[in-house]
């Protein structure tokens, strides 16, 4: 069950980073709050700190109020790895 809840959560992240301009080496960072990504994957608050903490202790991520700064965009996109991304793969390349 966590491993569908960080599916949800790391795709999101991934996508939204997506639409962002940035350039190489540099740490891309997503303004959006625990509350917004609730409304986007349809989990918890609870479930979501749950799952963004796993992600940050692997160093992937840094959490920060209001903002989720990527460390490692492709150990990120590894976690999709199992995912059916037959419409979509929010992967950068």
């Amino acid at each position: 069950a966590l491993h569908d809840k960080e599916i949800r959560i790391v795709y999101t992240l991934l996508a939204l980073a997506q639409k962002k301009q940035s350039l190489k080496g540099v740490k891309i960072s997503i303004n959006i709050t625990q509350d917004q990504l609730c409304a986007v994957t349809g989990l918890s608050r609870c479930r979501i700190n749950e799952v963004l903490k796993s992600i940050e202790k692997a160093n992937e991520i840094i959490i920060e109020r209001g903002k989720i700064h990527i460390i490692d965009i492709n150990a990120l996109g590894n976690r999709l790895n199992q995912l059916n991304s037959m419409f979509n793969d929010p992967r950068i390349k």
